[in-house]
């Protein structure tokens, strides 16, 4: 309740659909930058390299500038954080359109972007939308906000890999969320998507780098399955219980 008996509109059911929007138009513009490879590149006289060193440089920036983000979102609310990423998105979307050089490029839809998406994405959205949901539901409110945030994906760029993301991160916020609990989640979240942006931005260079080499993609997508089923072997022992200081806590509350 506010001070003059009014009761808060930030209500679990706004906050998810907030979340919802922001994820769906932040994710919805930058998985359709793949669409904007060929043309680019045939443009400017660049190999695919380029391009794909440019958005390799976004997933690490984003993934390094994610704990950082999540911390200013922990201490001083999400919409700061959110605010702050949205300007840097666009003033990174403005200068990619206007991108005639590799390194123009690397800055605008590398840097910019890369640290506008820290703000508008997974952990700063999902701390949040956790921080006002109760324990019980909290998994499936970021099911969901990922789920409506998907349909900015199909909007842009219909394809199975936004959909296995769609299914990835939900869990792995949820599993964060159990474990350490969700004050400070957004930065835990951030330091958890700093690894997954490390595998991104090999990836999204090592692809381009490959197919200049090779002519082909046929060797990135071997090497990605190979590691998505090591992926796999590694969460088989995870266990989804909160750390001791966690469980000590209701008892000694009781």
């Amino acid at each position: 309740m506010s001070r003059s008996g009014e009761r808060d509109w930030r209500t679990p059911a706004v906050m998810l659909a907030a979340g919802a929007v922001t994820l769906a138009v932040s994710l919805g513009i930058r998985h359709a930058f793949g669409l904007f490879l060929a043309p680019m590149s045939r443009d400017n006289g660049w190999t695919r390299e380029v391009f794909a060193f440019a958005i390799a440089l976004q997933n690490l920036v984003w993934g390094a500038a994610q704990p950082f983000a999540g911390r200013l979102a922990d201490r001083h609310g999400a919409g700061k954080a959110i605010l702050a990423g949205s300007a840097l998105y666009v003033a990174g979307l403005l200068l990619m359109a206007q991108s005639q050089s590799g390194s123009a490029l690397a800055v605008s839809a590398g840097l910019l972007i890369g640290f506008g998406l820290s703000g508008t994405t997974f952990p700063v959205v999902f701390g949040a939308i956790a921080r006002s949901t109760p324990p019980e539901k909290r998994s499936l409110a970021m099911g969901v906000a990922m789920s409506v945030g998907s349909l900015g994906h199909f909007a842009m760029l219909p394809g199975a890999l936004s959909a296995i993301e769609a299914i990835a991160v939900p869990l792995t916020n949820g599993t964060v969320a159990t474990v350490f609990g969700v004050k400070n989640m957004a930065m835990l979240g951030g330091i958890v998507f700093f690894f997954h942006q490390i595998g991104a931005f090999l990836g999204g260079w090592l692809g381009g780098r490959l197919y200049v080499g090779t002519g082909s993609y046929d060797v990135v997508w071997w090497i990605s399955i190979a590691l998505a089923v090591v992926a796999a072997l590694l969460n088989v022992p995870v266990r989804e219980v909160p750390v001791e200081r966690l469980q000590a806590a209701p008892e000694a509350a009781g």
